[in-house]
C-alpha cells in the first residue's frame, strides 16, 4: 500500500499539486520537501511481460476486425459495430489464445457475437475475419443483439446480461 501511495502522489502532482503535496508531507520515511521535487515511479520492474504480449496479440486481431466491421460499414451492410456478429477463422497460437478468451472477444471487438473456427494450432499464426449482420433482437439497453430479451414489465426489453448487471440473477 506504501509502494502505491507513493506512486499515486508523484503522479497526481501535476493535476492536484496541493493534494499531492499534502499527502507526500504525510507520508512515513525521509524524503523531500515537496512531491514536485521527485521524479515519477519506475514500474518497469512490475510489468508482466507475458501479460502485455498475450494483450498485444489480441489488440492486433482487433485491428483485423475494426479493418472488416469499417469495410462491411461502407458497404451498409451493419450501421454499428453492435449489428455485427463476427466469424474468425484461426490457426496456429493465435487460435488457441483466441479460444481461450472466446468469453471475452465480443467485449474486446464492442460486437454482439463471435463465432471461432479453429485449424491446426501448430505452424504460423493465420487469421481471416468475416463479418455479418447480427441475427436476434436489440437489446434496450445494452444495444447488443441477442437471442431474446426479457418480457417481464420490470424487465421488459432488455437481455439477461443486462438484468444481471441491474441486480436480478438472469433466468
Amino acid at each position: 500500500m506504501y509502494l502505491i501511495c507513493d506512486g499515486l502522489a508523484r503522479l497526481l502532482a501535476p493535476i492536484l499539486p496541493v493534494t499531492a503535496d499534502t499527502l507526500w508531507l504525510h507520508l512515513p520515511g525521509r524524503r523531500s520537501p515537496s512531491v514536485h521535487l521527485e521524479s515519477f515511479p519506475d514500474v518497469s520492474g512490475m510489468v508482466d511481460q507475458d501479460l502485455m504480449g498475450t494483450w498485444e496479440r489480441l489488440l492486433a486481431v482487433r485491428d483485423q476486425v475494426n479493418a472488416a466491421l469499417e469495410d462491411k460499414r461502407r458497404d451498409k451492410v451493419i450501421g454499428t459495430a453492435l449489428g455485427a456478429r463476427v466469424v474468425i477463422t484461426a490457426s496456429g497460437p493465435i487460435g488457441a489464445l483466441l479460444q481461450q478468451h472466446l468469453d471475452r472477444l465480443p467485449m474486446l471487438f464492442i460486437v454482439s457475437d463471435v463465432a471461432l473456427n479453429i485449424g491446426s494450432t501448430d505452424g504460423a499464426d493465420t487469421v481471416q475475419v468475416e463479418v455479418d449482420r447480427a441475427a436476434g433482437v436489440k437489446c434496450e439497453r445494452c444495444w447488443r443483439f441477442v437471442p431474446s430479451v426479457r418480457t417481464e414489465p420490470q424487465w421488459a426489453g432488455i437481455c439477461d446480461r443486462c438484468v444481471g448487471a441491474l441486480g436480478e440473477p438472469a433466468a
